[in-house]
């Protein structure tokens, strides 16, 4: 879209790579209702970090790319993303990881014995996007939704019931971890301990 006026309330339309403008003679009057809104994929304004490599994109509620940023502030996203809204930076990777858990019981606590993580409830806040396991080398995602459901997924706030399928250890943790340029906002672990007197 270009050749845009605000007052006149008129713009013409491009095709998919913005060279040629779109013959819409025989499109029939809009009335009412609605809205226009703009769509990119070269974008500029990234002037803080010009010349940076590698940085991750989130547009319109939906983690898209990698893009290397040019030495202007400009941005070009592959064909396929236009995007309307775009927030662009360096990665990096956030992480949780707990504390050996302790269980306090009438007989003692689990310091020193062996036992298994059953089970981890997850509560969460506005987030998407996490990975838990026992340790960064087997991390798996939390499942937030389904593919059958109409992207992009709306933040999600609650408890998730996750499986902890690991074995026996003397000092039980919990990981979650996120590289994603999405929210991560925990607000409580609640493990399920199995423990042997071993």
């Amino acid at each position: 879209m270009d050749d845009a006026n605000s007052g006149a309330l008129t713009f013409s339309l491009d095709n998919s790579l913005g060279s040629t403008d779109i013959n819409s003679v025989g499109y029939t009057t809009y009335i009412t209702g609605g809205s226009v809104q703009k769509f990119e994929k070269n974008l500029t304004g990234a002037d803080h970090l010009a010349g940076e490599k590698g940085c991750t994109v989130y547009a319109d509620g939906q983690y898209l790319q990698t893009v290397d940023i040019g030495d202007d502030g400009s941005v070009a996203l592959k064909n396929w993303n236009w995007v309307n809204r775009a927030v662009i930076g360096i990665p990096y990777t956030s992480i949780v990881k707990t504390l050996p858990i302790i269980v306090m019981q009438p007989t003692g606590s689990n310091v020193g014995k062996v036992a298994r993580i059953d089970g981890i409830g997850l509560d969460f806040y506005q987030s998407l996007g996490i990975e838990y396991g026992q340790s960064a080398m087997d991390v798996k995602p939390v499942a937030f939704y389904d593919n059958s459901q109409s992207r992009p997924w709306p933040f999600f706030s609650g408890w998730k019931a996750m499986p902890f399928l690991y074995g026996f250890e003397r000092d039980n943790q919990v990981y979650l971890e996120t590289d994603k340029p999405l929210p991560f906002c925990l607000r409580m672990i609640k493990p399920r301990i199995v423990i042997t007197e071993r």
